[in-house]
């Protein structure tokens, strides 16, 4: 039987189907090393992308430090508290010298390849004490203090001194960015050490830390504000409705009903007053 280039075409789909859909092994260091490029920076799928909590992005950068990475273990903390795309610290568009500069003591510039915002996104305020005394508030004490711990490698804060390769005069590897693709490795380590499901990946941490924002009631300007986002439509992809969401809504509305009621009974309360006189 003659083989067209249909035919052709079709078996190569089909072979290339087949090494995307095979098992994985139970055993986690032979499923990275099958295919370590899976679930780690994106989520792709028909179905919604389901966000870490807070816990879990602190678990796996837990996990990270653990293993012997803790610069690495402040992308999912950066993506969850600051909302940057880890893709972006990692390519180390998180730098030293944008985190709380002279001229912005109290900030931290964030950068959005997408859109190209750069935000100087707020770390503290000042809030009165109890003795009416203005002290400044830390709005995210639990990465500052991490980003505190850390030796400074070079400009960006995310960088690594690689075990391999050639050194330097003075005898020492020089500090560089991680890869991605090392960055995946490490990260579905840290995973499985942390015990975390499969949905815990870098890219969910931003989406939790959105959906976060929704949860604590921020309106869609101020959600926007803070993530960098150009139009309501793109806030809205990763602020996913939760039980939190519901309640709120729920709660709000009766809240409504029984603020309306009340209005028309002080209302129907004046005008039989008025009537009897």
């Amino acid at each position: 039987m003659r083989t067209t280039p249909e035919d052709w075409l079709l078996s190569w789909r089909t072979c290339n189907l087949h090494a995307f859909l095979i098992s994985n092994p139970s055993d986690a260091n032979s499923r990275i090393a099958l295919n370590p490029w899976v679930g780690v920076l994106r989520t792709y799928g028909d179905g919604t992308t389901q966000p870490c909590t807070r816990e879990e992005a602190f678990a796996l950068a837990d996990a990270l430090t653990h293993l012997g990475y803790p610069h690495l273990a402040i992308v999912p903390l950066v993506s969850f508290e600051l909302l940057q795309r880890p893709e972006n610290v990692i390519a180390g568009h998180l730098t030293w010298n944008q985190y709380r500069p002279a001229e912005r003591p109290t900030e931290i510039e964030i950068f959005h390849h997408k859109t190209g915002a750069r935000i100087w996104h707020p770390l503290e305020l000042q809030a009165e004490d109890e003795q009416g005394n203005f002290v400044a508030r830390r709005l995210y004490p639990e990465l500052e203090d991490r980003l505190a711990a850390l030796p400074r490698l070079g400009v960006p804060i995310v960088m690594m001194i690689p075990q391999r390769g050639a050194k330097g005069p003075d005898g020492q590897r020089q500090p560089r960015l991680i890869s991605e693709s090392y960055v995946e490795h490490l990260v579905q380590r840290a995973r499985v050490h942390a015990g975390l499901l499969p949905h815990v990946t870098l890219a969910v941490c931003r989406h939790g830390g959105m959906t976060l924002l929704g949860d604590a009631n921020l309106t869609e300007p101020q959600i926007m504000a803070l993530a960098g986002h150009v139009t309501p439509a793109a806030a809205r992809i990763y602020v996913k409705r939760t039980e939190v969401q519901r309640l709120g809504a729920a709660r709000q509305r009766r809240d409504f009903i029984e603020q309306e009621a009340a209005r028309r009974e002080r209302k129907s309360d004046k005008t039989g007053n008025r009537g009897s006189k």
